[in-house]
């Protein structure tokens, strides 16, 4: 008896020590993302259970940042891939080409990757048109490949049929976003995280 009683507290311990190690996830992005203060956002929400970080390039390309990130031991649990409106308009086929290849990236190292929508811009135009072609597709191809979206564009736009960036959110360049436009984005991180991470931990932790 008293083996399998040994088994038991160990099994105990074990899950208990899982449960209690906290979900690490990254944010790779820019400006907007620096700006947003994300590795205290646990903090500010009162969530327990997760261990927030950043990760700033401020290019579209995000393959160097996300190999640092994948490069880390233990991996992250979680990368969050988003870009700046800054980007657009843009060569949106190589665009997505990109964001493909980390998608395959983050899967190779067993890292669960949540593509973000970019947040849109106030003013009507080709900037604007290019940022929302992009989330069409961040949309699109998440739902194929069964990931979760951290729908960035949905927190801060006017309405579903008025998607400019609200101007409640904006600061005076139309682009970047102030404390209000932050508190929005807030609401939407963890129970996109608690989607993107349900069940087990990716193997390899």
């Amino acid at each position: 008896m008293r083996p399998k009683i040994l088994l038991c507290l160990i099994a105990v311990l074990l899950t208990l020590s899982a449960q209690a190690a906290p979900r690490t996830v990254v944010l790779v992005g820019a400006s907007v993302g620096e700006a947003w203060d994300f590795p205290q956002l646990a903090s500010r929400q009162g969530k327990s259970g997760y261990a927030l970080a950043y990760e700033g390039v401020y290019d579209f390309d995000k393959g160097a940042a996300l190999e640092q990130v994948l490069s880390r031991r233990p991996h992250p649990d979680a990368v969050i891939l988003k870009e700046c409106a800054a980007y657009f308009p843009g060569d949106l086929p190589s665009y997505q080409k990109l964001v493909k290849r980390w998608v395959a990236r983050c899967r190779q190292a067993s890292v669960v990757p949540i593509l973000a929508t970019a947040c849109p811009v106030t003013e009507a135009g080709e900037q604007l048109q290019g940022i929302l072609a992009y989330n069409d597709w961040v949309r699109a191809y998440a739902a194929k490949e069964k990931l979760v979206v951290l729908d960035l564009e949905a927190a801060v736009r006017r309405s579903r049929t008025d998607r400019r960036l609200d101007p409640r959110c904006a600061d005076e360049d139309g682009l970047h976003l102030v404390p209000a436009g932050y508190r929005r984005l807030d609401q939407i991180v963890f129970p996109a995280l608690d989607r993107a991470l349900a069940g087990k931990r990716p193997p390899g932790h």
